[in-house]
């Protein structure tokens, strides 16, 4: 049933969490796991960096984007899932729904918490046209442990 997971992090406390619970499933049914992160403003990003190629360097770096991203892969692959990520840039529900279909996704895990408006429109609070009302696959929403 659930042979490809969509598991889009915002690098926030909740993306640990998220992780886990796509392991655990991904473990559980025998699904590849693709870890999607969007960037919502790169052209903040560009404009603080002009030069791409230091943009990149520096996200290749501990803390930075592409380095999480590698991360999370790996910490999935360790525990024996078949894993990849992708980094995109731009309007998150767009691009989540984009790369729920292009990668054949049966399911989009997503955090509950941490996301801010971006969550908020995600989920729709608030907001008609969001990611759990478009997407064409089940939005598995994964609650933030209690502090």
């Amino acid at each position: 049933m659930y042979k490809k997971l969509l598991v889009a992090v915002d690098f926030s406390d909740v993306s640990s969490v998220v992780i886990e619970h796509a392991k655990n499933l991904a473990l559980a049914v025998g699904a590849q796991v693709r870890v999607l992160h969007v960037e919502p403003n790169p052209d903040l990003l560009a404009t603080a960096i002009p030069d791409k190629e230091e943009r990149d360097r520096l996200s290749e770096e501990p803390g930075g984007e592409e380095f999480q991203l590698k991360s999370l892969e790996q910490l999935l692959r360790d525990a024996g899932v078949e894993a990849d990520h992708k980094h995109a840039a731009g309007e998150p529900c767009k691009n989540i729904l984009e790369e729920a279909a292009s990668y054949e996704a049966d399911m989009i895990l997503i955090g509950s918490h941490g996301h801010g408006k971006i969550y908020r429109f995600l989920s729709g609070g608030g907001h008609r046209d969001t990611l759990v009302e478009k997407a064409k696959v089940p939005v598995l929403v994964v609650k933030s442990p209690p502090e």
